[in-house]
C-alpha cells in the first residue's frame, strides 16, 4: 500500500485506496457484522488505514460497526464521514443540510457512533445549495479544523488577496 497526502496542505497521511463502509451493518442488503469485520481486517492487513463513512448510512449503524472495529487504535486510522441528511423519520428542516446547526448536530451524533473524540475529515457530500460555498467552508473550518470541498469549491469561496501596494 502507497500512501499520500490528503489534498495540498493538510499534512494528513492516507491509504492509497480508502475503503467505504456504507454497507457495515445488519441489514439484509448490507455485509452483515462478520461480513464487515472480515472486510475491515483484510484492508488493514492490505495497508490501509483510511475509512469512508456517512452518517445516514445503514441508519447510522455503519458508524457504530466502524466504531466498534477501529477499537483502542482509532489512532491508527484516518476516518472520514459525511453530514447532509438525516435519518430521522420526521426530517425537520432543521435537521438537514449543510447549515452550521445541523453540521454540529451530525458531528455529534457521529462522534458518539464511532465512539471517538474526533474525525480527520468532516464534510458535506455535496454542497446544500442552501447556504453558500463560503459559508460552508467557514464552518467546517471553524469545527474541525479540516475540510474536504473540492479545490475549485474552496478556490471561488476564498476571496483573492489584494494586489501588492493596494488599499484594500
Amino acid at each position: 500500500m502507497r500512501y499520500q497526502t490528503f489534498g495540498r496542505q493538510s499534512g494528513l497521511r492516507i491509504s492509497e485506496y480508502v475503503l467505504g463502509t456504507s454497507n457495515f451493518g445488519s441489514a439484509p442488503a448490507a455485509a452483515g457484522l462478520a461480513g464487515a469485520k472480515a472486510i475491515f481486517e483484510d484492508f488493514v492487513a492490505a495497508g490501509g488505514t483510511t475509512f469512508d463513512v456517512s452518517n445516514i448510512a445503514q441508519n447510522g449503524e455503519a458508524e457504530t460497526v466502524l466504531g466498534e472495529l477501529l477499537g483502542r487504535d482509532r489512532d491508527e486510522f484516518v476516518v472520514i464521514t459525511k453530514y447532509t441528511a438525516t435519518s430521522q423519520p420526521d426530517r425537520r428542516p432543521t435537521a438537514t443540510g449543510n447549515s452550521r446547526k445541523s453540521m454540529i448536530r451530525s458531528l455529534e451524533e457521529s462522534l458518539r457512533r464511532l465512539k471517538t473524540d474526533y474525525v480527520d475529515v468532516f464534510m458535506p457530500p455535496y454542497l446544500s445549495g442552501m447556504s453558500a460555498v463560503r459559508e460552508d467552508r467557514r464552518m467546517q473550518v471553524e469545527r474541525v479544523w479540516l475540510s474536504c470541498l473540492l479545490p475549485v469549491m474552496v478556490q471561488s469561496a476564498v476571496p483573492p488577496a489584494p494586489p501588492p501596494g493596494s488599499d484594500r
